[in-house]
């Protein structure tokens, strides 16, 4: 049996409206697909409302979002065809949180009701305990010197808001720079170690082995 597990991670406003969407598809320790967007206001957003939580969630510049952007609708079917060419037995449907499980999903893409897909959450550990993660510390190295991936750190730009109130969370998020929806995706395959460390991405490696940093799995 073939096996694709599709990682995915969505940014949301405060009404659950889609900022920026990310799928992965990983295969045999690889990634086989991607799909990355960016999404424009939904006819009841105003841009001004959009554009705050982009800058703030995601540090994303409003050109970005404007050149880039496209309609949910659009979205939607890009989805259904980027599920549609996967070539496997089963697909596994991988998000963490609330926001990418399977009725979000379903209520965000309808065709997925009439799909046969296998549903399942990615438990991450807490801040306290991610922050030391390998996993976690390649997915911010990768952000800041990938130049290969479909997702440049160009594309999320503006300072990030740091905040007064100080925890695990805060500290990891304020170091950490930024969320992206196609490397938060791609933290979760490393994670669960389906995709290795640095394998998608040579010029990433080399960034790391430049500096003398090696990591390994225990």
């Amino acid at each position: 049996m073939s096996i694709s597990r599709v990682y995915i991670d969505i940014e949301y406003d405060y009404k659950w409206n889609i900022i920026e969407f990310a799928a992965v598809e990983v295969k045999n320790e690889q990634i086989k697909s991607i799909l990355h967007r960016f999404v424009l206001p939904q006819k009841h957003m105003l841009w001004y409302t959009h554009e705050k939580y982009a800058k703030y969630s995601n540090c994303i510049p409003r050109h970005v979002i404007k050149e880039q952007g496209i309609k949910l609708s659009q979205l939607q079917d890009e989805f259904k065809i980027f599920l549609n060419e996967i070539v496997s037995t089963k697909i596994i449907i991988k998000g963490h949180g609330a926001d990418v499980d399977e009725p979000t999903l379903k209520q965000k893409f309808p065709f997925l009701s009439t799909k046969d897909l296998v549903y399942m959450q990615v438990n991450l550990p807490p801040w306290k305990e991610r922050k030391y993660g390998v996993y976690h510390i390649a997915t911010h190295y990768m952000k800041q010197f990938s130049r290969i991936m479909p997702c440049l750190c160009e594309n999320h730009s503006l300072p990030f808001k740091f905040s007064d109130k100080i925890n695990h969370s805060r500290i990891s998020k304020n170091f950490y720079g930024f969320h992206c929806a196609l490397f938060d995706s791609i933290e979760l395959a490393f994670y669960e170690q389906y995709l290795p460390l640095y394998q998608c991405d040579e010029c990433f490696k080399s960034v790391f082995d430049s500096n003398f940093l090696v990591f390994e799995y225990v």
